[in-house]
Order: C-alpha cells, then structure tokens, then sequence
C-alpha cells in the first residue's frame, strides 16, 4: 500500500453540543469510528505499528483515533480508507460528519443536521429548501432515464 503524507492534528474536531445527553450521544458517535477503525484493522490482520506506517502517522496517534480521543482529518479518512478498504463516507458518519458532497448540498445546514441526527428526542427536524440550489445543480449530474 503506498504511503500517504498525513500531518497529525494537534486539535480534536470536537463537534457542538448542548446538554448531557447530547454530550453523551457525541461521545458515543466519535467512539463509533475509532471501534470501527479498530475492528476493520484487526479483520485485515494488521498491528498498530504497521498501519501507522502505512499512514504516515505514529502508533499512538493511531491508538487515538482508535479510541476517540482524537478525529481523523478529511485526508487522513480517506488514507484510511484504502489502508483498511472501507468506502470513507462510511468511516465519516461513523465520526459524525457528513460526506462533502452532502455537507455542501445544504450549506448554513449542517450544524443543524448533525444535532436533529444526534437528539434523542424525535421532535428533532430540520427545514430544508424545497429546490436545489443552482450550485448544487451544477455540481450533480443529472440522473439518466
């Protein structure tokens, strides 16, 4: 696998919150993706210390990303991505982002999106456009008939 350039952030990607359950629901998201990442690493027969080298990174970063104390950045998602072979759309919902492409469809949205997914409670809703924007148009090609 060839070896990608990816810098360890110094900051997590901590995403706001508001209240103990949202706190908790955060906190439950980001370990979602470091059990996922761990799970697939360990399905793969890989140790710490040779998909650390793979990415570029050191063992105990890694064991952060594994263990939700840090996030991965948008490049080191999809180094992961290819390391461990899991789409990395699949590995940013685990971490509780959206997608790009998804996040620029609704652009001022979502920070809404993320906290109406995380509420606990089903009154949550979020009120969208009802056309698309003429970037996003532009953007998605149509679908064929």
């Amino acid at each position: 696998m060839p070896k990608s350039n990816l810098s360890q952030s110094s900051e997590p990607n901590e995403p706001a919150v508001n209240g103990t359950a949202a706190i908790q629901a955060a906190a439950s998201q980001s370990h979602a993706c470091g059990r996922l990442l761990r799970d697939r690493r360990q399905e793969k027969g890989l140790t710490l210390t040779s998909l650390a080298s793979t990415l570029g990174i050191t063992k105990s970063y890694l064991s952060m990303l594994e263990s939700g104390q840090r996030h991965p950045t948008d490049n080191q998602f999809e180094a992961l991505a290819i390391a461990l072979e899991v789409p990395a759309d699949v590995l940013r919902v685990a971490d509780g982002r959206l997608p790009p492409d998804v996040a620029s469809a609704f652009p001022g949205k979502v920070d809404a999106i993320v906290s109406a997914i995380r509420r606990d409670d089903s009154g949550a809703k979020v009120t969208f456009a009802r056309e698309l924007s003429e970037d996003f148009q532009r953007r998605v090609p149509p679908v064929p008939e």
